[in-house]
């Protein structure tokens, strides 16, 4: 059974997590409502992951919260105290040590 967030670092309240969530399914969803004919998957993927990187980005500077740590294509911020990059695969080949580092 999984913690909440919450039980693993006090950073990473339910209000935060909540925000973030609501802000990358408000970006991916305006991402595909832009697509065109001559989008793939693959275009919208990468697309829809810099368009919620640049979103975390500028959110960084009102809400003191966020820190970006790396900006680039292995994009990092933190949370609080936490760091935070975006995981893409099968959750049962995610690592257990992988969600506490």
């Amino acid at each position: 059974m999984f913690k909440k967030p919450s039980e693993l670092h006090s950073c990473l309240t339910d209000e935060r997590i909540d925000f973030i969530g609501h802000l990358i399914a408000r970006v991916r969803s305006e991402n595909l409502e832009s697509a065109d004919d001559r989008d793939s998957g693959w275009s919208l993927g990468c697309r829809a992951y810099q368009w919620c990187c640049s979103e975390i980005i500028k959110l960084s500077s009102a809400k003191p919260w966020i820190e970006i740590v790396n900006p680039t294509l292995k994009f990092i911020f933190k949370m609080g105290n936490v760091e935070i990059s975006f995981y893409k695969g099968r959750l049962q080949k995610l690592s257990a040590t992988r969600l506490l580092d």
